[in-house]
């Protein structure tokens, strides 16, 4: 249990930033707002591959939220050894998991004295600060989920993480979880068509290295039916000259010679055969090679595809959002998001149910922009209290509504805290009038349409009573 504190919030007017030693190492922590007795501190926790900054930076610094910075502190924590310029860790290091980072925030809440948060999470954030929010259920008044996956993975989804990380680097895969709409397909397509080209190449060369051998064996065996051929016209020669000579000259000697060299004419006869069989082979290298052009060809138009591809991802990338080139640099600058990334991949279910032990009971609003993640944030909304429970869908809003919706998000979020008691009606006067496209409504259909329900509509038009 996290033990409560009776001394009040330091006050944090402006930014201030500190490295908090915990069990598993030191955690760089910043305080902005302003902290007010009686008032939880919001506490956010970035994705992986992003920092405090870079994850929640557009959604503080956006003009409607200056109103919940008077009245709130707010609490940025990175997770251990992602915060800009941490050092590397060495070969072998065991990254905390995710139950571990949730069980480490009481260390980083306590020292500075705060007794009860609003915790926003985006990703690897919102599954540490729900998981925070079964083990410490008196210290979480409100949770702010965005892009929340509850679920472990399965065996489906290991061989898929082990398949992808064949094709695809870990810095690609953080980029797809992130900002899934601007990976590129080049990537993919790229490899695809490179390995095309490469086996492509390897087999036209074996066959270019066949022909020449195949020559070379024909060669070898002409040569041998010549040389075969010789001996045998020599043998037959000497052995005519020496019958010759021991007829005409009574050479008892030339006799023996004449005979052996006679002899020799059956060796000079099965050299002949032997160099045309090898004659024939080199003949069969030379066809065997041939064979293989067309492959060698099809490779190299892979390769060339595959390069088409790679510059078509090139220039998707280019026109990417400022964020996710952001991103995709500060990956390739190398950070340690590898290691939390395979804790992610790695995680264990949160184990959310709708009543008892695995229960949220705290008000719940979930946030979700883009594909993937809207299949598992509608999961979550299913396995939460619908009494308790809001559901945001930003279709516009990307892989990171925070950082592309900044604007609707705080609207969401100060109706939020407004139904948990703790803005004036008075303070969102302004933002009612700016308000142009969420809505609320609330559906009797299926599991999913018993909780309270904020969808971005497609146009604008009339918008029900603020969710609370």
């Amino acid at each position: 249990m996290m033990e409560p504190n009776e001394a009040a919030p330091p006050p944090a007017e402006g930014k201030q930033g500190a490295l908090l030693e915990t069990l598993y190492g030191p955690v760089a922590v910043s305080m902005v707002g302003t902290s007010r007795p009686g008032r939880p501190t919001v506490v956010t926790f970035p994705d992986v591959g992003h920092t405090s900054s870079s994850c929640f930076g557009a959604l503080f610094a956006h003009e409607e939220m200056q109103e919940l910075l008077r009245s709130f502190a707010v609490l940025h924590v990175e997770p251990p050894g992602m915060e800009g310029g941490a050092p590397p860790y060495p070969p072998g290091y065991q990254y905390p998991s995710l139950d571990q980072l949730a069980s480490m925030l009481p260390g980083i809440l306590q020292p500075l004295h705060i007794n009860s948060i609003i915790g926003i999470g985006v990703g690897v954030g919102a599954f540490v600060l729900a998981k925070f929010g079964l083990l410490h259920p008196e210290a979480v008044e409100g949770l702010v989920l965005i892009n929340i996956d509850p679920k472990a993975k399965g065996w489906m989804d290991w061989a898929a993480h082990k398949l992808s990380g064949l094709t695809t680097s870990t810095n690609e895969q953080i980029l797809g979880h992130s900002s899934p709409r601007w990976v590129p397909m080049g990537h993919l397509w790229g490899t695809y068509g490179s390995l095309w080209g490469t086996y492509g190449s390897l087999w036209g060369t074996y066959g270019a290295l066949m022909g020449p051998y195949g020559a070379l064996m024909g060669l070898y065996g002409s040569l041998w039916g010549t040389y075969g051929s010789l001996w045998g016209t020599y043998g037959a020669l000497m052995g005519l000259y020496g019958l010759l000579m021991g007829l005409c000259l009574g050479g008892h000697l030339w006799v023996p010679m004449g005979h052996l060299w006679v002899s020799l004419c059956p060796y000079g006869a099965l050299t002949g055969p032997y160099g045309s069989i090898l004659g024939t082979y080199g003949s069969g290298g030379v066809t065997y090679g041939s064979l293989w052009v067309p492959v060698a060809l099809y490779g190299a138009l892979m390769g060339l595809y595959g390069s088409l591809w790679v510059s078509m991802g090139q220039a998707e990338l280019a026109a990417a959002p400022p964020y996710v080139q952001h991103l995709r640099q500060r990956l390739n600058s190398g950070t340690n998001s590898a290691h939390l990334w395979t804790m992610y991949s790695s995680r264990g279910d949160l184990g959310l149910q709708r009543s008892g032990a695995g229960s949220l009971r705290c008000p719940v609003l979930l946030v979700v922009g883009d594909v993937p993640h809207v299949d598992a944030v509608v999961e979550c909304n299913a396995k939460l209290d619908p009494t308790q429970t809001s559901f945001l869908k930003m279709a516009d809003g990307g892989g990171q509504p925070q950082i592309t919706q900044p604007a609707k998000l705080t609207e969401a979020f100060k109706y939020f805290v407004q139904g948990m008691g703790y803005m004036a009606a008075s303070a969102m006067t302004r933002l009612s009038r700016s308000r142009s496209s969420v809505s609320s409504s609330t559906s009797g259909e299926g599991e999913r349409g018993r909780s309270r329900t904020l969808s971005r509509a497609a146009s604008g038009g009339a918008h029900g009573a603020p969710p609370h």
